[in-house]
């Protein structure tokens, strides 16, 4: 019988780039690479909003 583990959800308000699990949450959730979204952390702060934001300029 498998038993099935719930996983932490990362925090919904800030990115921790840190937490392996959280970047690629946040990857998968905006849809972006490891790369734009450690770019768009670095420019703008790790709020999700202002990364976000950031991420959807051309």
């Amino acid at each position: 019988m498998e038993v099935k583990r719930k996983v932490p959800m990362p925090d919904t308000r800030s990115i921790d780039i840190s937490d392996d699990y959280a970047v690629g949450y946040w990857m998968q959730e905006l849809n972006t690479t490891k790369v734009k979204l450690l770019a768009a952390v670095a420019e703008v702060g790790d709020s999700f909003e202002a990364v976000k934001k950031q991420l959807k300029k051309p």
